[in-house]
């Protein structure tokens, strides 16, 4: 049999040490870059989506015009770049303001004779741009630090105020200790005034010619600009180029008719999306469920047909400055702008209707709907029908044919 086990006193049991989750604090120095009065980060992604000529080309005019100066490299990638009227009055103004840019056919060159495979455009043009920032952003680093080295030869240098007798600890280059405190015993310390040690420090640090780091200017930005490139825009390198724009120090503008146009991940990154009107509305639902608004629908559809709808003068007629109204839906903070500026901001999560008022809503347009049917509708319909003679219905019988057996 086993040998039985004593009778052990229960300990109490101790619960298990909390799991905290700690964020850490980090400085990050915000660069400022044109048009940061509009958005807030400089790499972001702008998906543009309409129907065509509802003002697409004109929007990615107005953004060289807010977010491209002298600094920033804009490339476009259109097949109409060189043709369309709007793109070359883009050309004109980026040769007037010395704006550096480049077209390109599409993302990548289509396949035929004497071209082989063709050429990606994107895929290169991404590489260039990847070893300028990183060649930037190494020698920067290398700036800093030996502004940092100049400040403390600076200090060092710098005449001593009180000369008190302080301990300080001194090693010289090779580990020995430089002293000690009293007769025969060995100790890192050395009673030493202030003017004494910073003699000692001057000796060190003074040892060869003051460094000069390089004047750099601003950091290389770029401008993307992808302009209905249809199936080419499902394309892993343009996956790569929206999810590693922070890496290149990008701006990526994509201007489609379709909302899955690309990969169903480049949508998940975007970061602003403009719409236009007489967008259907299985699309705005699709919009709401990939951008994750915290809006309900109904009150979603009210705001997009208040400020897409173009206005109607006094005669009647659309006023021509209107058709190209928009809205910019904000997925970083959850808001709506009836425009680009933040001014215009005509929703946010605070303002989302209550359950009640949403009930309240969908019963008033219910009812607004048949009272306006009950009006529209004829007070008699029968009575207004021709009368029509009755034509009587005659049937035939088909005769079997008997067999003789």
């Amino acid at each position: 049999m086993p040998p039985r086990l004593k009778n052990t006193p229960k300990r109490a049991h101790k619960p298990p040490p909390a799991i905290d989750f700690v964020v850490p604090e980090v400085y990050v120095k915000r660069k400022k870059f044109k048009g940061d009065h509009i958005l807030n980060f400089p790499n972001f992604v702008i998906y543009v989506m309409a129907k065509r000529r509802k003002g697409k080309t004109c929007f990615l005019y107005n953004c060289i015009r807010w977010f491209a100066d002298p600094t920033t490299t804009v490339i476009i990638f259109s097949r109409s770049a060189k043709t369309d009227p709007t793109y070359k009055s883009c050309l004109k103004y980026m040769e007037s303001k010395k704006i550096p840019f480049m077209t390109r056919p599409g993302i990548k060159e289509t396949p035929g004779p004497g071209r082989g495979n063709g050429l990606h455009y994107l895929y290169e043009l991404m590489e260039l741009m990847k070893e300028e920032v990183e060649e930037y952003r190494r020698k920067e680093e290398e700036r800093d630090e030996a502004r940092k080295r100049a400040r403390r030869r600076k200090d060092i240098n710098a005449p001593v105020q009180d000369d008190a007798m302080v301990g300080h600890l001194q090693f010289g280059f090779n580990g020995d200790v430089r002293g000690s405190q009293l007769p025969g015993i060995e100790s890192p310390i050395q009673w030493v005034t202030n003017q004494e040690f910073k003699n000692f420090e001057r000796e060190v640090f003074n040892m060869g010619p003051p460094e000069k780091h390089e004047r750099l200017g601003p950091e290389p930005r770029f401008l993307i600009l992808i302009d209905d490139e249809g199936k080419s825009m499902r394309d892993e390198t343009l996956l790569r180029c929206i999810k590693n724009s922070a890496h290149i120090n990008a701006t990526v503008i994509v201007a489609s008719q379709g909302l899955f146009d690309m990969f169903g991940d480049c949508v998940g990154q975007i970061s602003y999306m403009t719409l236009f009107s007489k967008t259907p509305k299985k699309r705005l639902d699709s919009i709401l469920d990939e951008l994750a608004l915290d809006i309900w629908p109904e009150q979603f559809y009210e705001i997009y047909e208040k400020y897409t709808n173009p206005d109607i003068d006094a005669k009647g007629k659309i006023d021509p400055n209107t058709t190209h109204k928009f809205i910019i839906l904000d997925a970083v903070d959850g808001k709506i702008r009836a425009g680009i500026d933040p001014k215009d901001t005509v929703y946010s999560e605070d303002q989302k209707w209550s359950e009640e008022e949403r009930n309240r809503r969908i019963l008033a347009k219910k009812a607004s709907r048949k009272l306006r049917r009950e009006v529209n509708a004829p007070k008699d319909s029968t009575s207004e029908l021709p009368d029509i003679p009755a034509t009587p219905t005659t049937t035939t019988t088909r005769k079997r044919k008997r067999t003789q057996s």
